[in-house]
This record gives C-alpha cells, structure tokens and sequence, in this order.
C-alpha cells in the first residue's frame, strides 16, 4: 500500500515539473499516447479501489464505493458518483475490469456500458452482461464513439421493444442546469426526452395564449416572442405545488407508533394498504404535515384535529438561508431536494427547532433512518457523522458558511486545507 501511495505521488511530482517547452509535434503525440495508457492504468487503479469499498461494505466494514469517492474530497459529487458507477458495473461484469487493466478500453468505455445496462430490466442483465463482455473482447484499440454506439445496439438487440430502451435512455439523459451568470442573471437549461420536451413546450405555449388574450382584453400592447416565453414559464413555476425534497404521500399510523411506540397491532400503512417499515415512518415524519384522527372502539371517527407541520415554512426559509446543499459531508444535492430530519426524532419526543433540524437529500436521510448512520449537530452548526459501526466517517459544516472563511487569521490558507482541519 505504502508503495503505490509513494509511486502515486512521486508520478505527481514529476508531471507537475515537466517542462513542454522543447517538445516538438512528434514529441508532444508521443507524450499524449503515453498520458492515455497512464490514464487507463489510473481509472483501472481506481475502479479496483471502489470494487474494494463495496466488498468491505457488503461486510459492514465501511463506506461504499459512492460513499468512499464522495468522502475522498476535491471531486464533484458528479465525477464520484461516475466512478461509483465504475466500480459497480466492473462487478457485474469483470471482463470490463481485465480489459482497462490491459489498456485494451478506458473508463469512458465502461461509462458506455454501464449507461445501457441502467435501462435494462433486471431480468435482461444477464444476457446484456454476456454479451457485452464478448463485445469488449473484440473491441481492443475502438474509439469511444464507435464503441458506445455498437453499446446501444447491443441494448436494443437484447431488449427487442420496439424502441422502448431508447425512450428510456433519453429520459435518463434529461437534465436541468440552472446558473447566475456576473451580471446576475439567471439561466435555466433544459435537455428533455421528446415527450415530456413536448408537454413542457406545450404548456408554455398554451400559457403565453392565455396570457396574450388577457394582456388584450384589458388593452395593453403584447408582442410574443422570447421575453412573453419566459414570462409564460415563470407563471407555470410559481403556479406549482410542493418540492421535489418532500414526497407528496398519505399514510396512516397509530398513535403509538407516531410517538415512538410501535407495537404488533401498529397501523403504518399508506392510503392504499402498502404496508411501510418503520423507518419509512420515522423518515417521513420529519418533514410532514401531521393531522390527528380519533377513533371510536368500532373505528368511526370522532374527531378530525388540525393540520401542523413538523419543519414548518419559516423554519424552512432559516434553513434556506444556512444552506445550498444537503448537509452531508460532500453531498452537492441541493437544499430544494432534501427533507429537514430531526437530529432527535420527532416522534421520540425531539423538538422541531433549528437546532435539532439538518437538511438530508433522499439517499442521507435514507442512510440515517434504514442505513442506521448516526450524525450529532454541534452549537456551531458542524454536523458529526458516524458509520453503522460507530467509526468516524468526517465532519461537515453548512456550505454557505465558506464565504466567511477568508476572515479566518491564516487567510493564506487554501479551503481545502481548511475543510481538511475542520474534518479533523
């Protein structure tokens, strides 16, 4: 292990001093096939280093592979969660793992098959990880390109619908960026699957009518164009409902089982009859709104109480304004997809106060109430976060507050060198 580390960093100092300023044409090609072998040796390096995380979390003995390359620092949750991916897909099929190990592929020829292989159904990996892994000994020395798309036929061969994995593959691809440029305007950039692209233009086009016929009926001048557009689908925004942190879900529970004392009679259920865990429970509870049902001895109500949040909105607005992101250390999901958890249950009697709520995105919260994570919320707001064992994992502290760190005295300091104290 210590040689590796020491050869790694030996590799780093030596690329960092290299001076290009000699090399010719010939030289430099030269120079870019070798940083391609070296690279492939690196992504091979680090797809064994995440196979490794995910054994050792199979044995309850740490973080996995999204966990570890998220905690690893200095990558976007982005490209560790691409390197997650890796790992996983090299699981299922090890001939990926050989192939980049020999140089024969890179890793973004294991992003190609792991991309087709999430729009499979489960019942059709087997047959698409054969078939890839043959596909990936007679591919030595392809271009990416070529070899993604000889990838997604493969996919469709296996799937024979029709189209079907196409359309799944372009909602996978759909993605929003949003952005505030210097000047201080926003930007919004979608790419959709034709059909939902469809229903979004359509609603703004039917919004901008309605929007032209009443602007005419009360006599102002209007003139389409971009400016009504965007006019058309801020109206649409405000005009929702909810957030995408808080589930819009019913369920049922008892009293008991809403104050933290369930039973073998206990009633956690949703409107239709799914039956949910406990922990679905305790993790929904958070961020809900609560109203209270009393029943007779033959189940008729008798009383239908008021509504209350358990985060209500103001609480919400203070959390706004301390954090952009999940608070979980390295997590980049923003505050707007998560749910506010209570440090100290609510139903266990904890206080739904700022001091005792952290906003969590979908998978922490998870972590916290199924993947029993422990986290402790300090008086400065630094979040402790403990494994299901009880080690250590790493400290986090609200994003917003890095603005404030270059009035710290050691203003020379980097923020990475800072994050790294703090997590210490």
């Amino acid at each position: 292990m210590d040689n590796v580390r020491q050869t790694l960093r030996a590799l780093q100092t030596q690329a960092s001093a290299c001076d290009l300023a000699s090399f010719d044409v010939g030289q430099v090609r030269d120079l870019l096939t070798d940083l391609h072998r070296a690279e492939r040796a690196l992504t091979a390096l680090k797809i064994k280093a995440g196979r490794r995380c995910n054994a050792l979390a199979v044995e309850g003995r740490g973080p996995d592979a999204d966990e570890a390359f998220v905690g690893s620092g200095e990558v976007s949750g982005a490209t560790a969660r691409r390197d997650a991916r890796r790992a996983a897909i090299v699981d299922a099929i090890p001939d990926l793992g050989t192939a980049v190990e020999n140089g024969d592929i890179g890793g973004e020829h294991v992003d190609a098959i792991a991309r087709a292989a999430r729009q499979l159904e489960p019942e059709l990996r087997p047959l698409f990880d054969a078939a890839a892994a043959d596909l990936v000994n007679r591919s030595t020395g392809q271009p990416v390109d070529t070899f993604a798309k000889q990838v997604r036929r493969l996919a469709d061969s296996v799937t024979n619908d029709h189209g079907r994995a196409k359309a799944l593959a372009q909602r996978a691809a759909s993605e929003l960026s949003m952005w505030v440029d210097r000047d201080g305007m926003g930007h919004i950039n979608a790419v959709l699957d034709p059909e939902r692209y469809a229903s979004v233009t359509n609603a703004i086009s039917r919004q901008v009518a309605a929007m032209a016929t009443a602007a005419k009926a009360s006599g102002e001048a209007v003139t389409k164009g971009r400016r009504l557009d965007a006019d058309a689908f801020v109206e649409l925004m405000q005009q929702g409902n909810g957030s995408m942190g808080r589930p819009d879900i019913t369920i049922v529970i008892d009293h008991d089982t809403a104050i933290g004392q369930p039973n073998d009679q206990s009633v956690r259920e949703t409107v239709d009859g799914a039956e949910l865990s406990l922990d679905a429970i305790n993790r929904l509870c958070c961020d809900a709104v609560i109203r209270s049902v009393t029943l007779d001895s033959d189940g008729v109500p008798l009383d239908v109480g008021r509504r209350f949040r358990t985060a209500t909105s103001a609480q919400w607005v203070a959390i706004e304004s301390i954090y952009r992101s999940c608070a979980w250390n390295g997590c980049d999901r923003p505050v707007s997809w998560c749910q506010a958890h209570h440090i100290h249950e609510w139903n266990h009697g904890g206080p739904t106060n700022l001091d005792n709520l952290v906003p969590l995105c979908s998978r922490h919260h998870h972590a916290v109430h199924e993947g029993r994570w422990t986290i402790k919320l300090l008086p400065d707001r630094t979040l402790r976060i403990f494994r299901p064992d009880g080690t250590r994992h790493g400290n986090a502290r609200p994003d917003r507050f890095d603005r404030f760190d270059r009035f710290e005295p050691d203003q020379h300091a980097s923020s990475v060198e800072r994050r790294r104290r703090c997590d210490n």
